[in-house]
């Protein structure tokens, strides 16, 4: 176990590409859940001594890459891993701050990976609708719904949505909420555009 979790995240040594790394990262967590009850070091040594090195290599070389995995791979691959292993600790240093940058540099890209690790994320682990109203995704999402792309803007949308659809209930604070209510309204009162405000209208509807 050592030496591929090893090789994988190695930059000088590996030769393995992106989407490689991300579908061993996958079979790993598999793997390890699978034999927790016969063999629990191996889920330990993953969750110990890889899980925050997975996820600097999924921020800086995933999420920041210009020919990101396919959605079916982030999917069936990336899922197991998040769901496991990434933390709020992890997410706020690791995932989110290139989640930012990536929405700056390819928003066409970047929204559609966000979608994927929102819905693999463990809401009882991650804490989406915080991060959200607290960090810059919430402002560039709104800006994206004005974006001459239509990819952009459909992505953007679905990529917010996706989010509010697998936050928790229990682990949902009004005070978050309130937030994201009143950034909404501001953002429909400030723009005269048919599209734009039917985008807001959407996310409220499912707020």
């Amino acid at each position: 176990l050592n030496s591929i979790a090893d090789a994988l995240i190695d930059d000088k040594k590996s030769v393995i590409p992106v989407s490689g790394v991300v579908l061993m990262m996958g079979a790993l967590t598999q793997t390890s859940v699978q034999l927790f009850s016969t063999r629990p070091g191996l889920y330990h040594v993953l969750n110990e001594k890889y899980a925050e090195k997975f996820c600097t290599y999924l921020g800086k070389e995933v999420i920041l890459s210009k020919t990101p995995p396919s959605a079916f791979s982030l999917e069936v691959n990336l899922k197991p891993f998040l769901k496991e292993f990434v933390t709020e600790e992890y997410y706020k240093a690791h995932i989110l701050p290139n989640v930012e940058k990536s929405n700056l540099r390819a928003p066409e890209l970047s929204f559609d990976m966000s979608t994927e690790i929102y819905s693999g994320l463990d809401p009882r682990k991650v804490n989406l609708l915080h991060t959200l109203v607290s960090s810059k995704i919430l402002n560039q999402t709104f800006a994206s719904f004005k974006s001459s792309k239509e990819i952009v803007r459909n992505a953007s949308l679905n990529s917010i949505i996706h989010l509010l659809s697998s936050l928790s209930p229990d682990d949902t604070s009004e005070n978050d909420l309130l937030k994201l209510v009143d950034e909404t309204f501001k953002n429909i009162k400030s723009n005269l555009n048919a599209e734009y405000k039917l985008f807001a209208a959407k996310v409220l509807q499912v707020i």
